[in-house]
């Protein structure tokens, strides 16, 4: 169902007292750890209302809780352990609602989920037999594998119920409003004085963040066009998200937001005379920055190359890293998400982090060339599981590969990667277009 039309059908003023509840517990988490523990208590308390809606708003605020600035908030600290116990639970409990799925959508995601399993198959055995740190790699994996198995499965059962696009709008939104007076405060500067990160911990991270903001906008502007009916609010979010992605300096973050805009073009669903009409005023802009294109090209050189003498300077230590593991054992890799070290050890710690980068170089590392063909079949596989509203939901799954090309989240539970594997979900959720019936479904409600 057009997340349009289900907008339609909800109450509208239930809908504004739920996100006024949100907002308050979610706020109040900031100051202390015993107000952290209250949200916490009130995302078990949203599971219970709401079931496997309130489950998968509850995964995504614990993701949205973890990166928030640390000027603004204090961190989960001692209630991490907490933390990952509910990101388990909820999961488990989105995973028992299979039963509840109707029995085609069903038979219609096991095409789908095969490829998913086999891959991380592969990544549990690669990272047990050729890891050094076969238990932590092991973790990350089903730390990675069950909450995406979980939210397949919760936002396919209730994607009748509600638009998740809609409500990732009004969660993007009001962190993007609400950083907005952060511009010209030090406090949205914090990470390092000069590269703005809003609420968010890191302006890379932002940057990411607004990709995916502009991107779910753009969406709404598809499903509107369709309809005929079309709000300025919309083009004006995308605008301000623009702007504030320049002001993160994130060059993934820019690359990725103008691939994103190319494809919205050319996909969308405007009469031809609009498209003309929109390259011939950016022709027109073009040739009046051409005479001062000394200064564009300072700008250009100074956001992408930031100082160095390469694009990829920035990147040399994450990107050797990469290498030397992919090197070492380039059919298999070195283990999932763990570093390379040269003495194998079976103890377990959240302190073996890697920054990969790139997710390419990530897969080659983490699994090897035998690893990297089996995820591309799965992202393959996710890219052509949704043809019959390709067109206006494709930049829903290229966003989030994008960013992950300059900001590898992609596998990171710990971090941003709900939304990301949220991105890939709702594009498949829409591939599954038969509407749940009762009478067939598996097992009761």
């Amino acid at each position: 169902m057009n997340s349009v039309e289900i907008e339609r059908k909800v109450d509208k003023k239930n809908v504004n007292y739920q996100w006024i509840f949100l907002c308050l517990f979610f706020s109040i988490s900031f100051f202390h750890p015993i107000t952290l523990l209250i949200f916490l208590f009130y995302l078990i308390f949203l599971v219970y209302k709401e079931k496997e809606i309130g489950g998968i708003k509850a995964l995504n605020l614990l993701t949205l809780r973890e990166v928030i600035n640390p000027g603004l908030a204090i961190s989960y600290g001692v209630l991490q352990s907490i933390k990952w116990l509910l990101i388990f639970l909820i999961s488990f409990y989105l995973i028992c609602s299979v039963v509840k799925l109707h029995e085609r959508d069903l038979n219609k995601l096991k095409k789908y989920f095969i490829f998913f399993i086999i891959y991380i198959i592969y990544s549990i055995l690669s990272s047990f037999i050729f890891s050094n740190l076969p238990i932590v790699a092991i973790f990350k994996i089903i730390s990675y594998a069950i909450p995406f198995i979980g939210l397949l499965i919760g936002v396919v059962y209730t994607r009748n119920k509600i638009s998740w696009i809609t409500w990732l709008k009004w969660l993007f939104s009001i962190i993007v409003i609400v950083s907005f007076p952060l511009i010209f405060l030090p406090l949205g500067y914090l990470r390092n004085s000069i590269s703005f990160q809003g609420i968010l911990n890191h302006p890379n991270l932002f940057g990411v963040f607004l990709v995916l903001f502009i991107t779910l906008y753009l969406v709404s502007i598809q499903q509107r066009i369709k309809l005929r009916k079309n709000n300025v609010w919309n083009y004006l979010l995308v605008i301000l998200g623009i702007i504030m992605i320049l002001l993160t300096n994130s060059r993934t973050s820019l690359g990725s937001t103008l691939c994103i805009l190319l494809i919205f073009i050319l996909f969308c669903e405007y009469k031809l005379i609009k498209k003309v009409l929109f390259f011939s005023i950016s022709s027109i802009i073009m040739a009046i920055m051409i005479p001062n294109f000394d200064i564009l090209y300072q700008f250009l050189q100074d956001f992408f190359l930031k100082g160095g003498t390469n694009i990829l300077d920035s990147r040399t230590d994450q990107l050797g890293s990469l290498m030397k593991a992919y090197i070492s054992n380039p059919l298999f890799g070195r283990g999932f998400a763990v570093p390379y070290i040269s003495k194998r050890t079976y103890t377990f710690s959240f302190n073996y982090v890697v920054e990969p980068g790139n997710l390419i170089m990530a897969v080659l590392a983490y699994g090897g060339i035998f690893g990297l063909i089996l995820f591309l079949f799965f992202i393959i596989k996710t890219i052509l599981f949704n043809i019959k509203s390709f067109t206006t939901y494709i930049i829903l799954p290229l966003s989030a590969i994008l960013v992950c090309m300059g900001e590898m989240v992609f596998f990171s539970t710990n971090n941003i990667g709900i939304f990301i594997y949220m991105f890939l979900i709702i594009y498949v959720s829409e591939g599954v277009n038969i509407k749940s019936d009762v009478g067939h479904r598996i097992g009761k409600e």
